[in-house]
């Protein structure tokens, strides 16, 4: 399952020295037995948004940013997600069935918006005067509101749109309102994260900062250059220089982050599902775990006659690569620490050679 917690750390900015979590504070918020997850702030930071799992639907639920403070669910028309707040804290957007819709913090009917436009992501400037949307019907790419309802434009100029829609996306615009970030999936695979101009036109030039970040969630810190992502474990991104660095390292996953106005502390949803490596006999009898912990293994490769095996573990806190026989683990083939010179943000799909010798692997 996932719960929402808050970290609360002391305000960072990109000239801070080395990032010490040993005094900070974990607090669950919100760690009901249902998945909870894109938890985001009211803008006077008393009071959170966020989705819960009821009876197998996404619903939206608000409550007070205390952990003993009772949810009050908004909506029952479920398959919502990515909630956010009006800059006035009077209404909350969220998206269901790929349209933005809107509902007030007391509940109610849902009014949505845009019925020309299937909507991937969305989010408004600091001062309320526009709703910024990643949309389209044939081409998606980065819409414009303005006043919030009015009919959307596309942004100019567009280096950044895509031939058809791809999730997961995620959309914020800098504190101080220049910017917006746009992380995002590739057609080809793997993410993008661009920073966008506000509010575009001739002179305006956006950019790609990081081939890596994308397409994890995000949000700014109030140095407007600064970003907290959420790849597994929190990390911040300077949008100036692309580099990143690790703020935590969890063995259940850290996702979803949410800054506070004042950047004292990040909402994030952690979760950890135990993923095993099971086995299939052909004959038609049942299946058993071949590898099963309280950790996740997953992405099994055996060679060719079967008597070696490369498979991913996060027993470690991060994954990693595993050499294993038909009985017990050997070593640790590929790990993080095997890189010295940057950072690794990840380890994925390891192939074993057919004569067991060799791993290629994705990093």
């Amino acid at each position: 399952g996932c719960a929402v917690l808050i970290l609360g750390v002391l305000y960072f900015s990109h000239r801070a020295p080395a990032f010490d979590l040993s005094s900070e504070k974990f607090t669950p918020i919100a760690g009901d037995p249902e998945d909870e997850d894109q938890a985001v702030w009211s803008p006077d930071g008393k009071s959170i948004a966020y989705v819960k799992t009821v009876d197998g639907k996404n619903q939206l639920f608000i409550k007070k940013a205390t952990a003993s403070a009772l949810p009050v669910q908004l909506t029952s028309i479920g398959n919502v997600g990515y909630p956010f707040w009006s800059t006035r804290g009077d209404l909350i957007y969220f998206l269901h069935d790929q349209h933005l819709c809107s509902v007030g913090t007391a509940g109610g009917e849902a009014h949505r918006m845009f019925d020309s436009l299937l909507v991937d992501a969305a989010t408004m400037t600091p001062n309320g005067e526009m709703l910024l949307l990643w949309a389209g019907m044939t081409e998606v790419s980065l819409y414009i509101s303005s006043p919030p309802g009015s009919l959307p434009y596309p942004y100019k100029p567009d280096p950044f749109k895509i031939a058809f829609h791809l999730v997961p996306v995620c959309l914020h615009v800098s504190p101080d309102g220049s910017t917006v970030a746009l992380s995002r999936s590739k057609p080809e695979g793997g993410g993008t994260f661009w920073s966008i101009p506000l509010p575009g036109g001739n002179n305006a030039v956006p950019h790609e900062v990081s081939a890596e970040w994308g397409p994890a969630k995000f949000d700014w810190l109030p140095d407007s250059r600064t970003v907290v992502l959420g790849m597994g474990d929190l990390w911040f991104g300077d949008m100036r220089t692309g580099k990143s660095r690790r703020l935590t390292v969890s063995t259940a996953g850290q996702y979803g982050p949410a800054v506070s106005k004042d950047g004292t502390k990040i909402l994030f949803t952690s979760g950890k599902s135990d993923v095993d490596i099971a086995q299939v006999p052909l004959d038609g009898s049942p299946p058993r775990t071949f590898i099963g912990s309280s950790f996740a293994e997953l992405n099994p490769s055996w060679s060719s006659l079967g008597e070696k095996m490369a498979y991913l573990t996060s027993r470690s806190g991060q994954l990693a690569v595993w050499i294993r026989n038909q009985r017990e683990d050997l070593r640790a083939a590929v790990t993080a620490d095997d890189f010295t010179e940057d950072e690794t943000l990840g380890i994925y799909d390891p192939v074993i050679s057919p004569d067991g010798k060799r791993i290629a692997y994705v990093r």
